[in-house]
């Protein structure tokens, strides 16, 4: 058995040791020695989650100190000079038939200040080598945390998870008037192909605003084009998936100075956020608010916007029993 839940331990190299979620939930190693130096070796650990709609593996480098082997300053900062650690990440490419590509990125250094976490894709399955070609004993070594993850790391005090739809969380205004949420792994890059959704649902007579105080996504052109483009789409709920306004959909970064902001007069709300096999990015990290219409507005209906009027009046009817 493997040491769980935060006790730190040393584990011996192996061309590739297994460790499974059945059989452990969190832990954090080191290499051997550490902090007080290194000897030449090449450890690999593999890290597999069960398959299943939730469950994800999530490898954070918390130190990586170890020597440079070149004296060539035009490639002192790169990977190939030093001794370093590979994540491997498994990814399966749309544009190949399924085919499964094994990804590597590598790291020669990483400061406690500033660690490094990356979560797998829909496939459980994360691979760290750390190689070196000689014996250091003024450099540390490393340490890491591993752990097995069912929400997806996505922010939000007040979050409610379907784990029956995977990546689908819900946020009631009668738990919470505000809080936050944010894309999968935030601050860090979020995986590869995946689809999250949140709902936020709010009172009768309230508006739900949500702000996005970070935002970044990747995108390989200004227009948001789906299949070249990681996306947030908001709507009502009442209409259906994938038919979201083309104002509401958002990819990349805001102007400088600026920030995303959808305000909705609905008790459904539906944001959806899209990421493709390809590139990824921070992503976002966003506020809601659920807002009481002032007593002008509810007495004479004239703050909806006509062409919603008939979503609300649909949505009061529908949601309205659920959360009172």
């Amino acid at each position: 058995m493997v040491a769980t839940d935060s006790k730190q331990v040393t584990l011996g190299c192996s061309a590739n040791r297994e460790i499974r979620s059945d059989e452990t939930s969190s832990g954090v190693l080191h290499s051997p020695n550490y902090p007080d130096g290194y000897q030449q070796l090449h450890c690999s650990w593999t890290f597999l989650g069960r398959a299943n709609k939730t469950e994800r593996v999530v490898l954070e480098i918390q130190e990586l100190d170890v020597e440079s082997r070149t004296t060539d300053i035009s490639t002192a900062l790169e990977c190939t000079s030093k001794d370093q650690v590979t994540i491997t990440k498994y990814i399966e490419m749309q544009m190949s038939g399924g085919k499964v590509d094994a990804v590597d990125k590598p790291f020669c250094e990483v400061r406690s200040s500033r660690p490094v976490r990356i979560m797998s894709t829909r496939i459980p399955k994360l691979k760290l080598s750390f190689y070196t070609e000689k014996a250091s004993k003024v450099r540390r070594g490393l340490r890491f945390k591993y752990s097995f993850v069912q929400d997806f790391g996505i922010l939000g005090e007040h979050k409610m998870q379907n784990q029956s739809l995977g990546c689908h969380f819900e946020f009631h205004s009668n738990r919470a008037s505000s809080g936050n949420f944010s894309s999968p792994n935030y601050p860090y890059a979020y995986p590869e192909q995946l689809t999250c959704t949140y709902i936020f649902r709010a009172r009768p007579h309230e508006i739900t605003r949500i702000e996005f105080t970070n935002f970044d996504t990747e995108t390989s052109r200004r227009a948001c084009i789906p299949d070249e483009s990681d996306f947030v789409t908001a709507d009502d709920c009442s209409r259906p998936i994938g038919l979201a306004s083309s104002q509401n959909v958002l990819c990349g970064r805001p102007e400088r100075g600026k920030a995303f902001v959808y305000k909705f007069q609905a008790t459904c709300v539906r944001v959806v956020f899209v990421s493709n096999d390809r590139y990824n990015s921070p992503g976002f990290l966003g506020v809601y608010y659920f807002d009481r219409l002032s007593s002008e507005c509810r007495r004479h209906n004239s703050c909806f916007v006509i062409v919603i009027r008939h979503f609300v009046i649909r949505a009061f009817s529908k949601v309205s029993a659920e959360i009172e």
